[in-house]
């Protein structure tokens, strides 16, 4: 197999790991929504809402959100201001995008990196929320894995720009 070959594997690759993540992070929305209608549902009609449904609520929002921020990175689907690159040329835009995409993955690396650490102190620390009692730390490591599933996004788009044209993936 050609370079090219196998750099389109590693594509897919990505595009499968971020398309899997985002598709937990919307079956969690999904969920979600229906502990927020069956919250109100009952509240309304029975006066008993669900208990701890706010806390569901935070750490299945945040769940939801890191998984499925790496797949709007791979469609670029990002906000972006280009006002001032589109005036500029198509290599100072390239060298533009480049530091843009190695700034983007080193920081979204050392999020990750301390992300992590705050797991393993608060699994530590047995941190739970205060009404449930879920402990804190699994939800904190899903965050870990979306913003290394990012930063992975980015480091590829860097790649990327290395391949010519014709030849881009």
């Amino acid at each position: 197999m050609n370079i090219v070959g196998k750099l389109k594997k590693w594509d897919r690759n990505v595009y499968l790991l971020t398309v899997s993540a985002s598709r937990v992070g919307a079956s969690l929305l999904i969920g979600m929504m229906l502990l927020i209608v069956s919250d109100v549902f009952l509240r309304f009609l029975f006066n008993k809402p669900v208990q701890g449904s706010f806390e569901l609520i935070e750490v299945l929002m945040g769940a939801t959100v890191s998984l499925s921020i790496a797949y709007c990175g791979y469609k670029r689907g990002h906000v972006a201001v280009e006002i001032v690159t589109e005036q500029l040329s198509r290599g100072m835009r390239k060298f533009f995008e480049l530091i843009h995409n190695l700034v983007c993955a080193a920081f979204f690396l050392v999020v990750a990196v301390k992300s992590a650490q705050q797991a393993v102190v608060i699994k530590e620390s047995e941190t739970v929320t205060a009404l449930l009692d879920i402990p804190i730390y699994p939800f904190i490591w899903v965050f870990v894995i979306g913003v290394l599933l990012l930063a992975l996004v980015y480091f590829w788009q860097t790649i990327g720009l290395f391949i010519p044209k014709e030849r881009s993936l």
